[in-house]
């Protein structure tokens, strides 16, 4: 079988940084075959990619020593229209990478590059769209769309492409369940029609039903095999900083089927206090009835109601396009109701003077790269403490508690456009907090995270929250809406369909469904058992295993 791509003693140290990228890399990956690539945020996975679609060191620059081939031939002195042909490259940052105005036209642009026979176009836009489940939204205005919904037409355009290896970088970032249950199903399909398929993650799940993974670390090749053995091994997946499969210290597993261990021994159990979840304060923000239409007649809010209490934490979770960012806006004042109302202690938000809103609301966008604009992550973090005049000592405390918040130490003078996306999202979210502002709006803020980076940003926010910070935030992680959320509310078609204890909402599978969501894989397997469990933790705790440390 010939190979797909060889990548021989790559060495790649990215223009102003101290320590390379990759360094010393080799690996090999046959055609036909689909290959996962998991590791840390800044294991190297995004680098490879960008070798294997020559767009370092063209686009990126930096140093390169070492080779890499696809199909057979070096990609030394290429750039990325250069292999356009034969890559289809879906960036980490996929907003920025659509170039049309429709949906259709999106889709359409790649093969109409290529030099595709116009007849033979529209049966690939058909086929891309249908499988990325964007068929009714195919008139659409892109900038109309949500996050999830460009990540699935990111994908669907590299589709249409018809390339012999697709790459797709933290292409789940921002899908629903069912979005990411699609991509998987679609580069598994890839490898049975003969292309050849690498997908970059942190979700360890996602490599699971492809043909290999490589675990990466510190820019190394950590480990390379089959995806159950590699990621059942504790040892390999810690050294790459990536969770191993679930609960396998408690199950057996193979492909989608969970099977208790004979060793395992149930311990039904009462979880939290439900009294110490009950409603914090007085209400903060109110919705009644708001609805909203973007310009082209696309409404995305409809007869939206929730109320939200001071010191409250809550979970906002649903499918793509259901309405979460609209509301999130119309709560920090970015966007006036096209009819009902939303309110922050009895005033509408816009009508809040600039500075005081400004103290009053913090909130993270979706991208990142619609936030950060400074040169380095010291001016970016603290540019909004100086817009409010504060003195220097404070500003300087407050910067430096925010870096130390979500790790950032230590990269204070760095660029942060240079930063992988991961870390641009961590710098957003830093200049976010070193507000300290009395409700904070946080939209998929874990994405591109790797899982200690994702318990070190939640444990700073749940710190903020226990400080009296009301805390709403967006999110299709259903295991940290379950760990941190005090309540969840379910949102789509623009409504709210139900709120809650996350213990009543995330265990109710029909609810759920409604959203294109499904329960946390603990809250799966402990309703099999019995058991109420909605966490990790909380299902380790319930079960005991003989000889083994338990661990969630």
């Amino acid at each position: 079988m010939a190979e797909a791509f060889e990548v021989a003693n790559l060495t790649f140290t990215y223009q102003g940084r101290p320590r390379p990228a990759l360094s010393h890399f080799n690996l090999v990956l046959d055609e036909g075959r689909t290959l996962g690539v998991l590791g840390h945020s800044g294991a190297g996975k995004s680098t490879l990619l960008a070798a294997l679609a020559a767009v370092v060191p063209a686009v990126k620059r930096g140093t390169l020593s070492g080779a890499v081939r696809v199909l057979g031939e070096s990609l030394a002195g290429l750039k990325p229209r250069d292999v356009a042909g034969t890559v289809a490259f879906v960036f980490e940052d996929f907003d920025a990478a659509l170039v049309a105005t429709t949906v259709e036209d999106e889709v359409a642009f790649g093969p109409r590059y290529l030099g595709v026979p116009a007849p033979e176009i529209p049966a690939r836009v058909e086929g891309a769209l249908a499988a990325c489940g964007l068929d009714a939204l195919r008139g659409r205005r892109v900038e109309s769309l949500s996050g999830g919904q460009k990540q699935r037409l990111a994908v669907a355009a590299a589709l249409a492409a018809d390339a012999q290896l697709l790459l797709f970088d933290e292409a789940t970032t921002d899908l629903d369940p069912a979005g990411k249950a699609a991509l998987k199903r679609i580069v598994g399909e890839l490898g049975e029609r003969g292309r050849t398929a690498v997908a970059a993650d942190n979700d360890a799940t996602q490599a699971l039903g492809l043909d290999e993974v490589a675990l990466l670390g510190q820019g190394e090749l950590v480990a390379y095999g089959a995806p159950h053995e590699t990621l059942a091994d504790a040892e390999l997946t810690a050294r790459a900083g990536v969770a191993p499969l679930p609960y396998l210290d408690f199950f057996e597993r193979r492909g989608s089927d969970y099977r208790l261990r004979p060793s395992v021994k149930i311990k039904k159990r009462a979880y939290e206090n439900e009294a110490a979840y009950a409603v914090p304060g007085p209400p903060t923000v109110v919705a009644d009835a708001l609805t909203f239409t973007y310009p082209g007649g696309v409404t995305a809010l409809a007869d939206f109601d929730l109320t939200i209490y001071e010191g409250d934490f809550i979970a906002l979770v649903g499918e793509n396009g259901g309405g979460k960012t609209t509301f999130a806006k119309a709560v920090a004042g970015l966007l006036e109701p096209s009819a009902g109302t939303v309110r922050i202690r009895g005033r509408a938000p816009r009508s809040l003077p600039a500075k005081r809103r400004a103290q009053t609301v913090g909130y993270l966008f979706q991208n990142p790269d619609h936030q950060i604009f400074r040169a380095t992550v010291r001016e970016e973090i603290a540019f909004g403490p100086r817009q409010l005049g504060l003195p220097a000592e404070e500003i300087g405390r407050r910067v430096a508690g925010a870096m130390a918040a979500v790790g950032l130490i230590g990269l204070e003078e760095e660029d942060p456009f240079a930063m992988p996306k991961g870390d641009r999202q961590r710098v957003a979210l830093a200049s976010v907090l070193a507000m300290e502002p009395e409700l904070l709006v946080m939209d998929e803020p874990t994405t591109g995270l790797d899982r200690a980076e994702v318990a070190s940003l939640m444990e700073a926010v749940v710190a903020l929250n226990r400080r009296g910070t009301t805390v709403i935030f967006i999110t299709h992680a259903m295991d940290v809406a379950a760990r941190y959320a005090r309540r969840v509310a379910v949102v789509a078609g623009g409504r709210v369909l139900a709120e809650g204890k996350p213990r009543r909402i995330l265990a109710d599978a029909e609810l759920l469904s409604r959203a294109g969501l499904e329960p946390p894989l603990a809250a799966r397997l402990a309703r099999e058992l019995g058991l109420d469990a909605v966490t990790g933790e909380e299902l380790a705790c319930a079960l005991q295993n003989d000889g083994v440390q338990n661990r969630p």
